[in-house]
């Protein structure tokens, strides 16, 4: 007897078959065997019409074969998509649409694609530059220099974040060995690796949170004062950097 099909087991097939085909994909792409993944890409949406991907490597098979307008066809599909959810479609739909666009002498459609991009990514530095690019092309100097000045300002944001840092975690290792010399601790007092404060990178709640944190199964003396002393480091720490915001504001 033939075992009927439940709506369960349709669903488990399905969900197989996409994943089969998003792995051709992923093989078709890395060989760069574009007529086989423009098939599978055709497949996929046929099982599953919004799937974000599928809907870029369709296009981008298309682009790689020469097929300018499927391609950009296919693009303006997956933003057509993006504005129906609320998590946006991969960055690289609106960077290869807007370059299509402006390859094409488009440069209202690159600019047009460009402005969505930062709407979907404000707070990247590349979307405004191409917003900036494209709509020095589209012939818009007001737009051109405002989406320049955003690029440059979230640029220097992410610098003064990254070099902040950088300055967090030789603070913290001051403070850290400063507790070690008044305990009368030197790095080589115990066959223990010496604890590392790892700054860098670490958000104020990360170190409130390391400094209550439990500290592991109990070692020698030195070893536990040596954890004490960065728990100390750690706290010293937020205390400067709470009194330095209480002086800001």
């Amino acid at each position: 007897m033939t075992e009927s099909i439940t709506p369960d087991n349709h669903s488990d097939t399905s969900a197989a078959t996409v994943a089969g085909l998003m792995a051709l994909l992923r093989a078709d792409r890395r060989a760069k065997r574009w007529a086989e993944a423009e098939q599978h890409a055709t497949a996929l949406l046929e099982s599953e019409p919004d799937n974000a991907h599928g809907l870029l490597w369709l296009a981008e098979a298309h682009e790689k074969q020469g097929h300018i307008d499927l391609a950009i066809a296919w693009y303006e599909r997956a933003l057509e998509l993006d504005a129906r959810r609320p998590e946006p479609v991969p960055r690289s739909v609106f960077q290869r649409l807007a370059i299509l666009y402006s390859r094409a002498g488009r440069y209202d459609g690159s600019q047009r694609v460009c402005q969505r991009y930062t709407e979907r990514y404000p707070e990247s530095s590349d979307a405004w530059n191409r917003l900036s690019r494209a709509a020095g092309k589209a012939g818009d100097a007001v737009l051109c220099l405002t989406a320049r000045n955003q690029a440059d300002a979230i640029r220097a944001e992410r610098e003064y974040q990254e070099e902040r840092m950088r300055a967090r975690g030789t603070r913290l290792l001051e403070l850290y060995e400063a507790r070690l010399a008044e305990l009368g601790l030197g790095a080589d007092e115990t066959g223990e690796r010496e604890a590392q404060p790892a700054a860098t990178g670490v958000s104020g709640g990360d170190l409130e949170a390391s400094s209550n944190a439990p500290t592991a199964a109990p070692h020698d003396d030195a070893w536990l004062a040596r954890e004490q002393a960065l728990m100390d480091a750690i706290q010293q720490l937020l205390r400067e950097e709470g009194d330095e915001r209480a002086e800001r504001f």
